[in-house]
């Protein structure tokens, strides 16, 4: 019939404008919210680090490289990373985009996969650097890997050890890939906390070079020079790393027991009842540093970022970052509606005020009729279709 006819017309025409319009209205809100969450995100950055907009371009830059890659739960968490950077990494403001994306993508990939707090991480990496220990932070944060994958945080000590020991480390000579050897080792090797490792080395380093009586006595019982030795130490680099490990092999190699704890109490004190004789001579077979460091913090994000959830997360940001110059010119013109806007709200109030209560009421109705067209469209076709 004729009106089974207009119904359907009418019921098919508002079906397609509810959903143009809830579609269309659905896209802009996303699609300006993310522009509005990016821009809140981003922006706070400058006041954090009092930067430029020049400077802050840069690390928006760097933030939403990060996110768009798949770092971080939000937008807010890299942003976040790259503030830490600034803050404590010696002369990250200055990197290039390049670098500063290169050490926060670090960052966060051992925040993923080792629970570290970037601030901390931040600050245990600076301590690590200013004691020569490491030549950039890259490399210290490869150590550090190392160091997590072979359990050396086993009783949550890893950095807070590297940064109470690092410069005990450089003054025995050491870089922070023979420091980490020496501490695995002793991990592996029956030593109940980390930082009795490095408690251990830092009462050697500083008995070494005491010239005390007991000091003098330690040596001899090893059958080594305690002058000699003290020299080699203050020698620093290479001469006192390998005077340490000398140390260890002849302490090692001791026959007698009885002078061999004499020997041990001497040159590393409490230390060496503490930490265990066997703990303290497995130290002597360490030669040379972590192999298979270099890279080490790449590979291992690499071998995360290659799954299927953080690939299709990484696709859908992409997504987000291609319509975010969209987001962005509708909150420019939601920007500069918005007097406009109130303007025309204001007109309608006071209007909608001084009419009476009838009125007002009516004009209300019409307003929500207008705004459901489509749903009435649809109900109006059924309705005639019914006839």
């Amino acid at each position: 019939t004729a009106c089974d006819t207009a119904g359907t017309k009418m019921e098919s025409f508002g079906k397609k404008m509810s959903v143009v319009s809830t579609g269309i209205a659905g896209m802009a809100t996303a699609v300006t919210k993310n522009a509005y969450d990016v821009e809140n995100d981003l922006m706070s950055m400058q006041g954090q680090l009092g930067l430029t907009a020049e400077e802050t371009e840069k690390l928006k830059t760097v933030a939403q490289n990060l996110y768009t890659n798949g770092f971080g739960e939000s937008l807010g968490d890299c942003s976040s990373a790259v503030v830490t950077l600034v803050q404590n990494i010696k002369g990250a403001k200055d990197m290039s985009v390049e670098q500063q994306q290169t050490i926060a993508e670090q960052m966060m990939t051992m925040s993923d996969m080792f629970g570290t707090e970037n601030e901390e991480l931040a600050r245990t990496l600076t301590t690590m650097k200013n004691n020569g220990i490491i030549d950039d932070i890259s490399e210290g944060m490869d150590v550090l890997t190392v160091g997590f994958q072979n359990g050396a945080n086993y009783s949550g000590e890893l950095l807070d050890t590297m940064r109470e020991y690092s410069p005990k480390f450089q003054a025995l000579g050491m870089d922070a890939k023979t420091a980490m050897a020496y501490l695995v080792q002793g991990v592996q090797n029956g030593a109940f906390n980390l930082d009795k490792v490095g408690d251990a080395m830092k009462e050697f380093s500083i008995r070494a070079v005491d010239g005390s009586d007991t000091t003098v006595d330690g040596f001899n019982r090893i059958g080594l020079n305690a002058d000699e030795m003290a020299k080699k130490f203050a020698a620093g680099g290479d001469t006192a790393s390998q005077a340490f490990h000398k140390t260890l092999v002849a302490l090692k190699n001791m026959d007698d027991p009885i002078s061999q704890n004499i020997a041990g109490t001497d040159l590393f004190g409490t230390m060496w009842e503490d930490l265990g004789k066997d703990t303290v001579l497995s130290l002597a077979d360490i030669e040379g540093g972590l192999e298979n460091v270099e890279g080490a913090t790449v590979k291992a994000g690499e071998q995360v970022n290659n799954s299927f959830s953080t690939q299709l997360k990484t696709q859908f940001r992409e997504l987000q970052t291609s319509l975010l110059p969209l987001g962005n010119e509708l909150l420019r013109l939601g920007k500069d509606s918005m007097p406009t806007v109130k303007e025309v709200i204001g007109d309608v109030t006071n209007v909608l005020k001084n009419m009476d209560s009838e009125t007002a009421q009516n004009v209300i109705k019409i307003g929500a009729v207008v705004a459901a067209i489509g749903p009435l469209s649809i109900g109006f076709g059924k309705v005639a279709k019914g006839i």
